[in-house]
């Protein structure tokens, strides 16, 4: 038994706008140490190649408009999805067409692609047929794209986003910067655990070895003190 892509968003908390707001913080809190802001981290064209919402949406967003969330009733969130993954394949199919290489998008070639007919690709790309998992999951594994991206509603995808700049991008950065202070030198770090850790772990650790680096420099740089006589 196939599942609908709308059966598969969880029915209850979808990303509103206070929660895309409190990401938001935690991006500025992120880029603050940094000596960067907001618009230094988050460009609305990235997030688009991203996310798959159009870059004027995410503006929106940004800005602070409501999410389009999915209803509960069954017929209105079927519509939901059949609109959203129309939409989502209507950027893909423009993507692909202005890229430079390539020979654009071919119905054909998709459909043949992902096993599906060509009147079933049509009826998805015009919003006029339910997406079924299964189907969506095809198509983003041939076009290449994240799993799942077709289907998630853009306050969840500019969530899902939000977060990995949070817990990669600027831990990263913040990284780097400890490394250039330390002066590059080599930096062995061991972990017996089963899993490497994450990213925003680190940089208390570098953060200290910077600290450490400056009060050495510091040190070195202190006028020598003339003997007593």
């Amino acid at each position: 038994m196939t599942e609908s892509a709308h059966e598969a968003t969880a029915a209850g908390h979808e990303a509103t706008a206070a929660d895309i707001a409190q990401l938001l913080a935690e991006v500025d809190a992120g880029a603050w140490p940094l000596g960067k802001t907001r618009d230094d981290v988050l460009e609305a064209k990235t997030i688009s190649m991203h996310t798959f919402i159009r870059e004027s949406r995410v503006c929106e967003l940004l800005d602070g408009a409501d999410p389009e969330v999915p209803p509960h009733a069954k017929k209105p969130r079927e519509e939901f999805f059949k609109s959203l993954v129309k939409q989502r394949l209507e950027l893909v199919k423009e993507r692909i067409n202005e890229a430079p290489t390539g020979d654009g998008f071919s119905l054909r070639r998709v459909a043949e692609g992902v096993d599906l007919s060509h009147p079933t690709i049509d009826h998805l790309l015009k919003g006029k047929h339910s997406p079924r998992l299964d189907y969506a999951y095809a198509l983003e594994r041939h076009l290449k794209l994240p799993r799942g991206i077709l289907s998630t509603p853009e306050g969840d995808a500019l969530a899902a986003y939000l977060r990995k700049v949070i817990t990669e991008a600027l831990p990263a950065l913040s990284i780097m910067a400890d490394i250039e202070e330390i002066g590059g030198g080599k930096v062995s770090l061991r972990h017996t655990g089963d899993e490497a850790p994450a990213l925003r772990d680190l940089v208390p650790v570098f953060k200290f070895l910077a600290a450490r680096e400056r009060a050495k420099r510091a040190q070195r740089e202190q006028p020598e003190q003339p003997e007593q006589s």
